[in-house]
């Protein structure tokens, strides 16, 4: 069984070209991912350029902000895209990490499906907190 990560893409990126979106997206969050070497964990990123992209799908450097009316305009195609990726998969629990406004990608209806037929952590709080929280569920400890 693996788990999965939902999280948002981050402004911070890589100058790079045609690259797995694991290694464009270099926000703190990101560097955590990679520091815990993610074992048994799927990523899926919310991206206000791409919409729904796994951790290995190859993009490119791209600067566009996440809008309340962007993450709307998604809503479906990524309810729809996490939805099915959850029903080919074995994921025993479900992390969401997402800033406001990418919370409002992912429908409601969407939320109260994973909360019932998985464990589900939705990140809270300040960015600290939430940092704090990622740490914990992918087992990084501190130094």
């Amino acid at each position: 069984m693996t788990d999965l990560l939902i999280i948002s893409c981050s402004r911070t990126k890589k100058h790079l070209d045609n690259v797995p979106a694991i290694e464009l997206y270099d926000g703190q969050a990101y560097r955590v991912i990679r520091k815990s070497g993610h074992n048994n964990v799927s990523i899926l990123t919310i991206s206000a350029k791409y919409g729904l992209i796994g951790e290995n799908d190859r993009i490119s450097y791209y600067d566009q902000l996440m809008t309340i009316s962007r993450a709307t305009e998604l809503r479906d195609q990524v309810s729809s895209g996490i939805l099915r990726i959850l029903s080919q998969g074995h994921f025993q629990g479900i992390f969401v990490y997402l800033g406001s406004p990418y919370n409002l990608a992912i429908s409601r209806d969407l939320i109260e499906y994973m909360d019932e037929h998985h464990s589900l952590q939705i990140a809270s709080g300040s960015i600290g907190k939430r940092l704090h929280q990622l740490k914990e569920w992918l087992g990084v400890t501190e130094r």
